[in-house]
């Protein structure tokens, strides 16, 4: 989970809005070029926590987080250096704490879609 750094009021007033998200490499190598590359909004970023997956399918996993918070994803256009628009889909507002909890505990592959609305706001 990461927390971007941006320096745009758009970005910064957003309380509770972390990046979420599987990588194969190393959280260091992947944020090493944050600030270049729409992913991270073009911003550097602080990274919040991280996890090691094992006996499951991380990408699998990482899609269930996704859908489940789906509803609080943040819907923002970033453009790169080169002027081309992107959408990065894998930032969401929600609190940490509880993002943490319902992963840790594994609770959130038993939650329903009506519960996971309020429990969130």
């Amino acid at each position: 989970m990461l927390k971007s750094r941006s320096e745009k009021e758009e970005i910064y007033s957003l309380k509770n809005l972390y990046k979420i998200g599987y990588s194969s490499t190393s959280v260091q190598d992947r944020i090493k070029n944050a600030a270049n590359e729409p992913t991270y909004l073009m911003a550097p970023v602080t990274v919040e926590s991280t996890w090691l997956c094992y006996n499951m399918n991380a990408q699998k996993f990482e899609a269930l987080v996704h859908q489940f918070f789906g509803h609080t994803c943040l819907e923002v256009d970033v453009f790169d250096k080169k002027g081309i628009r992107h959408t990065p889909r894998e930032w969401f507002i929600v609190p940490l704490e509880q993002v943490v909890s319902l992963i840790t505990s594994g609770e959130i592959v038993n939650i329903g879609t009506i519960r996971k609305m309020s429990l969130l706001f």
